[in-house]
Parts: C-alpha cells; structure tokens; sequence
C-alpha cells in the first residue's frame, strides 16, 4: 500500500544514513541500535527469510512500551501482532544488560513470541554478538553475554491454573494472548510478580477482544483508558492527565482491520469472505478489537450475590408484564450460545 511504502522506504533511507556516518563496525551496530526500525530491518528477518520491515503500528507499539511502564495493545486478527512483539522483545534483550523477562502464553504450545525470538537471536550477527561468547539459546530460555535473558512459561491453564509459575520473578512482563488467560490465573500468579521494588517493572499485553475465557475484560480495557488519579479519560497516548496531571503508568493501543489493510497488514479481499461467514461479535472482536455491547451480561460473584434473595419480586402489571421494583438491583443472563439463534 501507498502508506507501507513511504514507511518501508524512510526506514531503509536511514539505514543508508547510518551507514554512510559510522566511522567503524562498532560505530554503525551502536547507531542501528538506537533506531529501533533500522535496526529490526538490518538484522531481523520476517519468516520468508527476508529483512523483517515492521508496519507503522508495530512501531508505535515499540514506542508506547519505551515510554510507559505497562502497555496493552488489542489488534486485528494476523496484523503482525506476534512479529512486533518478538522483534521488540529481542531488541530490549540486546540493548538493555542484565534485565531479566519472563514470557508467558496460555499454553506451551503458544510460545511463539519467545519462538520468534530463538530464530533471531539462533544465528547471525546478533547470534555471534550476543550468544556466541557466554550466551545460550535454549528450549525455554535465552541468556545472553550482556547479561540479559528471557524465560518462556506455557501457563498449563488445563493441568494447574498457572501454579506451576509460581515464585518467578524478573524486570520485564510478557503476556501473549492475554484474553485466553482467565483473571483469576493473571491475578494470582502473573500480577504479583511486578510487586518487588527491586527493579523498575514493565509489562506488555497482547492479544485481541474475546470474553471467552475472561468474561470482565472489556471492563478492565475500559479502565486502563482512563486516569488512575481522577478518572478521567485520556486522548489516544497522552503521558499526563489533562485534569490531575498525573503521570501514565497503563496505556492502551488499539490496532483495527481498518488500518491493518492501510498499512499492509492484511488481506481485504480475506476480511470481506470473513465479514460474510462470521457473526456480528466475531467481526467487532477479531477486526474491529472492540467488545460485544452485550458484554455486560457478565456478572462477577459479588455482584450475583449482591442481588436480592427470597420471593420473586418481579411482579406484573395490568398487561402481563413483569414490573421492576423501585430501588432493586438485577443480574440478567443471556446464554451466549443463544446469541444468534
């Protein structure tokens, strides 16, 4: 697209750029490192074994992780959400010594962020930098000679509900998937581990709107939009609160088909067979990343429990019809396999 174009093209200019500045080998790597885009194009490669040239969006989620201590990022369906992540994640490994990251994927066999990068770091130039001398690329770990590493976790959510994490601890978050992860599992297991003060924490969430297995996130989503000092909501990524000014700590990055097929991401003529075969909330989730408005049909227990109990106190009127009861609080559930009937 015209979009991926100019963006492919000003990348590879400054890459040329750096090229003709640096005064040695060693002058040209510390340049490409601290432009993150060059440095992705010169020494990371997508899985055509071409170099991997990331998309606008997957950059600015790059930016958003550098300047905010928690990031999630809902995308489309196949936009490179996986990709991105990998590739920013090897990045952080080169450039930052001695930070410990923890990936962590539903299950073992989604590992494929932390797949990604066992390619990228397995072989090359970042292979002879980095892991050639005191480094080592393993089945679940990567440790490298600055000092740096990263370790995969498969949650087992089926065997253990996460348990078998327990005790992990590290500086930087990964979660691949989030909304397959249930909250009791994200609570429990991976939220604490950024309670240490021992070392700045960050984390990164990402994944598409599905309620499935976490019926209250797209509360949650809702939240992370808004000040945590007085509410209020921010523009888009805003680093302090217009109200309060108070610093942003958890922001939001929303990616939907719309600009996937902008910038290249995807397929229309594919999206258009999906928009004719899939349901209303199936195309708001996986293209448009936005929850089903019938999303607060979900009740936790201590709303359930809240409701009234005894005799029923839904009394009808003169034409038949229920009457609610002035001052009652009411939990109504849908079945969702009823949804479409």
């Amino acid at each position: 697209t015209e979009v991926r174009l100019k963006s492919n093209v000003a990348i590879l200019r400054r890459i040329v750029r750096h090229v003709k500045k640096a005064e040695s080998e060693e002058d040209l790597y510390v340049r490409l490192l601290r432009d993150y885009p060059a440095w992705c194009a010169a020494f990371l490669d997508n899985s055509k074994r071409r170099p991997l040239i990331l998309a606008p969006w997957q950059i600015e989620s790059h930016d958003a992780r550098v300047r905010f201590p928690q990031v999630w990022t809902m995308a489309c369906r196949k936009t490179g959400k996986t990709a991105g992540l990998a590739a920013d994640q090897a990045w952080q490994l080169c450039a930052l010594e001695n930070t410990r990251s923890v990936a962590f994927a539903p299950t073992a066999d989604q590992g494929y962020v932390f797949g990604m990068m066992r390619e990228h770091l397995g072989g090359g130039i970042l292979h002879d930098i980095y892991v050639k001398e005191g480094g080592a690329v393993l089945g679940d770990e990567i440790s490298l000679s600055n000092g740096s590493k990263m370790i995969k976790h498969g949650l087992a959510l089926a065997a253990s509900r996460g348990k078998y994490s327990l005790g992990e601890f590290g500086d930087n978050f990964v979660i691949d998937e989030y909304q397959l992860i249930p909250r009791d599992v994200y609570t429990s297991i991976i939220q604490p581990m950024r309670f240490d003060a021992y070392s700045r924490k960050t984390t990164v969430f990402i994944g598409t709107a599905d309620l499935d297995a976490n019926p209250t996130l797209d509360q949650l989503w809702e939240d992370w939009g808004k000040c945590e000092g007085c509410g209020e909501a921010f523009k888009a990524l805003e680093e302090r609160c217009s109200s309060c000014d108070m610093r942003r700590e958890r922001a939001t990055l929303s990616v939907d088909v719309e600009r996937g097929i902008m910038e290249g991401c995807v397929n229309p003529k594919e999206v258009d067979r999906f928009k004719a075969e899939a349901t209303p909330d199936e195309v708001d989730m996986y293209l448009y990343c936005r929850f089903p408005r019938q999303s607060d049909r979900f009740y936790d227990r201590a709303m359930l429990y809240a409701t009234p109990i005894g005799d029923s106190f839904l009394k009808p009127d003169e034409g038949g019809f229920p009457t609610p009861e002035a001052g009652a609080v009411y939990a109504i559930s849908v079945d969702w396999a009823k949804q479409h009937d």
